[in-house]
C-alpha cells in the first residue's frame, strides 16, 4: 500500500494581505497610545485628566461642564468655569499659578493662587515654591488646607474648616467679611460669616467692624483693622495691633 502526503492548499493573495493588514493593524507604533492615553497618564484628585497643560505659562479654561484639568509646566491661570471641577497645577521653582474653580462644587490644588466659588470647595496648597499662598473659599462650606507652605486663608460666609500645618504664621483673614467677627484660637472657632472651624493657624486679621479676637498658648498676631476692637494675646509671645 503505497500512502501519499497531502499538501496544503496553496495560500492566496488576498490571505496574505489580510493577514498582513490585521498585524499593521495590531501592531503598537513607538510613542503612539490610543486616543487618550497621554491625557490619562495625568490624574487630578484621583480622576484622569481631560485637560492637560503644556511647558509654558498658558493660561486655560475649562468647559460649562465638569472638567479636570492638569497645568504642566510655568506660570499658568486657570479657570475651572461651571461644573464640579478638579484643577491641579502644584507651584515649581519657576511657576506662580493662579487657580479658580468657577460655578460648581470644586476640587483645587497648587499654589500661588487658589480661589472657589458658590460651592463646597476643597482647596488644597502643594507646590515646593511660593513665599505665601491666598486661598479663599468664597461663599459654601469650604474645606481650606495650607500642609506645605505658608498660607492665607479667606473663609467666606459658610460653615467652614481652616487647616494650616505646623510652620509658624499661617493666618486667617476676615477682612472682606460683611460683619463683626469673633475668633478664638484656643477654641478653633470663628464666628461672625458663619462657623468656622480653625486649626493650625497663628495669625488673625478681622473685619472692619467691631470685633473680638483671641489668640491661644503659641505666638500668635492679632489685627483688628477697623472698629472698637478686642484683642487678647493670652500666652505666647504676640503681636497685637488694632485699627487706624
Amino acid at each position: 500500500m503505497r500512502l501519499r502526503a497531502r499538501t496544503a492548499p496553496a495560500t492566496t493573495a488576498l490571505a496574505i494581505m489580510t493577514l498582513a493588514f490585521t498585524a499593521l493593524a495590531n501592531a503598537a507604533l513607538p510613542g503612539v497610545g490610543p486616543p487618550g492615553a497621554e491625557a490619562a497618564t495625568a490624574t487630578c484628585f484621583g480622576r484622569a485628566a481631560t485637560i492637560v497643560g503644556t511647558g509654558a505659562s498658558e493660561t486655560i479654561r475649562g468647559t460649562n461642564g465638569p472638567d479636570v484639568i492638569v497645568g504642566g509646566g510655568g506660570s499658568d491661570t486657570i479657570d475651572g468655569r461651571g461644573g464640579d471641577d478638579r484643577i491641579c497645577d502644584p507651584s515649581g521653582r519657576n511657576d506662580v499659578n493662579s487657580l479658580h474653580g468657577g460655578g460648581g462644587a470644586d476640587h483645587l490644588r497648587g499654589a500661588m493662587e487658589l480661589v472657589g466659588g458658590p460651592g463646597d470647595d476643597v482647596l488644597i496648597v502643594a507646590g515646593t515654591a511660593g513665599s505665601t499662598i491666598y486661598v479663599a473659599g468664597g461663599r459654601g462650606d469650604d474645606r481650606l488646607r495650607a500642609p506645605v507652605l505658608k498660607a492665607i486663608f479667606v473663609p467666606g460666609p459658610g460653615r467652614d474648616l481652616v487647616v494650616g500645618n505646623d510652620a509658624p504664621n499661617d493666618e486667617v483673614s476676615y477682612q472682606t467679611s460683611g460683619y463683626a467677627v469673633r475668633v478664638d484660637l484656643a477654641r478653633g472657632v470663628g464666628l461672625g460669616q458663619g462657623r468656622d472651624s480653625l486649626k493650625r493657624v497663628n495669625w488673625v486679621t478681622g473685619s472692619r467692624y467691631g470685633d473680638i479676637l483671641l489668640g491661644d498658648a503659641a505666638d500668635n498676631g492679632l489685627s483688628g483693622l477697623g472698629g472698637g476692637d478686642t484683642l487678647k494675646g493670652r500666652r505666647g509671645d504676640d503681636f497685637l495691633t488694632g485699627g487706624p
